[in-house]
């Protein structure tokens, strides 16, 4: 792999689909879960916060807060399940909005699309790209794509979830990390085997699976065996196979990309997912070129944010700059 690209939720605005989380709540701005979500963030934060529906960074933020409340003072037992209980309710409304985003993207990709001259002439045969995006505008361009957060077209699951990923190893295997993208990451994988060996009972599987997500990022790190008296309930089959080809650990969902020359990024914030990306460059080894894609009417700070963070990241003194 030579040429690495990372597409942002920028690359499908550029494209002319209104997939900002401002057009999503711009068309649902009265819709129950939504207001349920606002009336979540006004009550943690005792204020109207202007950016809301910046759900990532928000959502993490309130379950971080949520979490921290268990060391203040001598915690009983009854507060310490009330807390937990709390977080299962915002758990609950974040899944609602999670689906209603997922309805909403599924009416934007319904729209023509066509290609930019200046992304058809930057991605080439030799390019791999890497989406956070869950729509397939991409797929106009290439077909060597790895979607980390589900595809909405393939998958029908999206990740959405805390945006930087800071858990206390405290939260580890509780409903405080349910949207810890690593774990939803792991739940995207065996939903994709099981997709790909054509398994039904797909409800019952996931729900048992659940069970295995919290083993699996918990201490323990590994298989969760339950019991039924003296006896040993096995794993369903299929989880038992993919137990078994992932060696009953987490599965690798790592790309081989240390021998990476040339990373460009379309459309990416860098605000959500910057330990991942951040991770990324840390393993590339011979990175020679970075090129960023801008917006012309972009906020000069904003530019200047970014561009930042990709020098610090790859350790180069000049990023290239291009327009959509």
């Amino acid at each position: 792999m030579r040429k690495l690209i990372l597409i942002g939720n920028g690359f499908d605005l550029a494209h002319g689909l209104k997939t900002s989380y401002k057009d999503f709540i711009e068309k649902y701005h009265d819709h129950p879960i939504l207001c349920e979500f606002k009336k979540l963030v006004r009550c943690e934060f005792n204020e109207n916060k202007e950016n809301w529906y910046d759900f990532e960074v928000i959502y993490e933020k309130i379950v971080n807060s949520i979490f921290k409340e268990n060391f203040c003072g001598n915690m009983s037992s009854k507060k310490i399940s009330n807390l937990e209980m709390k977080v299962k309710k915002c758990n609950e409304i974040f899944e609602e909005v999670t689906e209603l985003l997922k309805e909403y993207l599924k009416d934007e990709m319904s729209k023509k699309v066509n290609k930019l001259q200046s992304v058809e002439k930057e991605i080439g045969s030799d390019a791999y790209i890497i989406s956070f995006n869950y729509t397939d505008t991409v797929n106009l361009y290439s077909k060597k794509i790895s979607y980390i957060h589900g595809s909405i077209s393939e998958d029908n699951f999206i990740i959405l979830g805390f945006a930087e990923g800071n858990v206390p190893d405290a939260m580890e295997g509780s409903d405080y990390i349910r949207f810890y993208k690593e774990p939803l990451k792991e739940k995207l994988n065996f939903i994709r085997y099981l997709n790909c060996n054509s398994y039904g009972e797909q409800t019952r599987l996931l729900q048992e699976f659940e069970v295995q997500l919290k083993s699996l990022f918990s201490g323990y790190g590994g298989y969760h065996l339950m019991h039924d008296g003296d006896n040993i309930i096995n794993l369903s089959r299929e989880i038992q196979h993919y137990a078994e080809i992932n060696h009953y650990y987490r599965a690798n969902l790592d790309l081989d990309i240390r021998n990476v020359q040339e990373i460009v990024v379309m459309g990416h914030g860098l605000e959500s997912d910057c330990n991942y990306i951040s991770e990324m460059f840390r393993q590339i080894t011979g990175l020679e070129t970075l090129t960023l894609f801008t917006f012309p009417e972009e906020n000069h700070d904003n530019l200047h944010r970014k561009i930042t963070k990709l020098k610090k990241w790859s350790g180069l003194s000049n990023v290239i700059v291009k327009s959509f």
